[in-house]
């Protein structure tokens, strides 16, 4: 059983959107169709499209727990040596049980589907900068011991900067360096800030300034000079500048006035200096930024509507695009469930250079889904109607994309005189392409490790 309280930025919204954007559970639909989510108190059942109102509660009937239902974390950047995380809220960078979502097992499990992952060679993941829980934002995995060492002595020396966005309350200048003493807690104490330094205290420091007002709300970016955990709502709190949804140092009547429950602070950007004449010599001037759709309170400063989404025949930077948006898709939600043959057929198939190959050769048609953040899903077609790839980003599924990418692909098919469109289903894809009007044609079956249901939709 899962509850989820509605955010006051949510007001409004449909009970299938808010959920969406709080929980990744595939069956949701299922369980709306069988009447399994409910409003409380009066336990009214609510459809997907349902309207909810800001503050209320809404029950999902389900055997499984909110942490077997967290939002999936995003790759923002992968090379050989690391890779940058997008964490979503109330999950853990490390956690010592097997309780609850942990970022580090989703690092070592993408580790070895690459072949990467051996503890003999000290080739595990290592999270650079951790997190709270409670805050979501880009994580550093470095996969190796010898990086990870360069990562933390790049981000002592501040080689390594990091951006955060926050939703504050009270009065933000343009402009403003805040700086004092942090004392830290006695025993369960919380830290607190000191204007004089004392034997317990660090020098602490951090830029902030102001993106937009809202009424009574700023949404803020601030670079920290000092690196403490806690220092940041700390610090704001002190100027008189609470995060909104913060229970330790916020203002409890702001944030039940605007119904945020959970800290709107996000780690947004990672900007690399490491100079040069050294190891991290490659990333000097990177800029590396993740998407803050789902920071609590975002709503407030982002307009309701949904984005307008465009699909249109890829070129050949777009396919390069296309490929990887592919691989993190298919990592994610389908390799799971392949053997390590399977993974690796896919991943060959994959391949930038195969994908630019057959659209120049006309073996395949390849189109992209694109957003106001850009390329939000793509797909592949071959000329006799057989559907070689579609996928869709995390953060965009159940938001139209994947209809429209089909739409594109029945237009064209229909032009060029097809008859009829095939795929080979991944099993998880199956009431998708249902609802796509396409029907099972035999049971499940496995060629190369890849497991699929054959399914074709009569064009007319």
């Amino acid at each position: 059983m899962i509850i989820r309280k509605v955010p006051g930025d949510m007001d409004g919204l449909s009970a299938g959107r808010v959920l969406a954007k709080q929980l990744y559970m595939e069956e949701l639909p299922e369980l709306f169709e069988a009447g399994k989510v409910r409003c409380l108190p009066l336990g009214k059942k609510l459809t997907a499209t349902t309207p909810v109102r800001r503050g209320s509660t809404i029950l999902v009937m389900t055997d499984k727990s909110a942490d077997d239902c967290s939002l999936l974390p995003e790759i923002a950047y992968e090379d050989e040596e690391f890779l940058v995380y997008n964490k979503p809220q109330g999950m853990y960078c490390i956690h010592d049980t097997d309780v609850g979502a942990n970022l580090y097992r989703y690092a070592a499990q993408r580790m070895e589907e690459q072949g990467l992952y051996d503890v003999d060679m000290l080739r595990v993941p290592y999270v650079c900068n951790l997190l709270d829980k409670d805050m979501g934002g880009l994580v550093i995995v470095a996969k190796d011991q010898i990086l990870f060492e360069n990562m933390l002595e790049a981000l002592k020396e501040r080689r390594i900067k990091r951006a955060y966005r926050a939703i504050v309350t009270g009065e933000p200048e343009q402009e403003a360096l805040l700086y004092g003493y942090m004392e830290r807690g006695k025993g369960l104490g919380k830290p607190a800030m000191q204007a004089q330094m004392n034997r317990n205290a660090r020098p602490a420091a951090l830029k902030y300034r102001l993106i937009e007002r809202r009424e009574e709300l700023a949404l803020i970016e601030i670079e920290p000079l000092s690196n403490y955990r806690q220092q940041i709502p700390l610090q704001l709190a002190q100027a008189g500048l609470p995060v909104l949804g913060d229970k330790q140092y916020g203002n409890a009547k702001m944030n039940k006035k605007y119904t945020v429950y959970t800290p709107a602070l996000w780690a947004h950007r990672i900007v690399f200096e490491t100079g040069k004449n050294n190891s991290m010599e490659y990333l000097n001037g990177k800029v590396i930024e993740g998407s803050t759709s789902h920071m609590p309170g975002i709503g407030y400063f982002t307009e309701r509507e949904e984005p307008l989404l465009r699909v249109e025949p890829l070129n050949e930077k777009q396919i390069r695009q296309a490929a990887k948006l592919a691989l993190d898709s298919f990592q994610t939600h389908v390799a799971p469930g392949y053997s390590k043959q399977g993974v690796q057929v896919f991943r060959d198939f994959a391949k930038p250079a195969k994908l630019l190959k057959a659209a120049e050769e006309q073996a395949l048609q390849m189109y992209g889904c694109f957003g106001p953040e850009g390329m939000a899903g793509m797909a592949a077609c071959k000329p006799d109607g057989h559907i070689s790839m579609l996928f869709v980003q995390t953060a965009w599924q159940r938001r139209g994309a994947g209809t429209l990418l089909m739409d594109a692909l029945r237009q064209d098919a229909e032009e060029a005189g097809v008859l009829r469109l095939t795929v080979n289903a991944a099993p998880d894809s199956v009431v998708f392409y249902e609802k796509c009007g396409f029907t099972i044609l035999s049971e499940e079956m496995e060629q190369d490790g890849i497991r699929f249901i054959p399914m074709e939709q009569i064009l007319q």
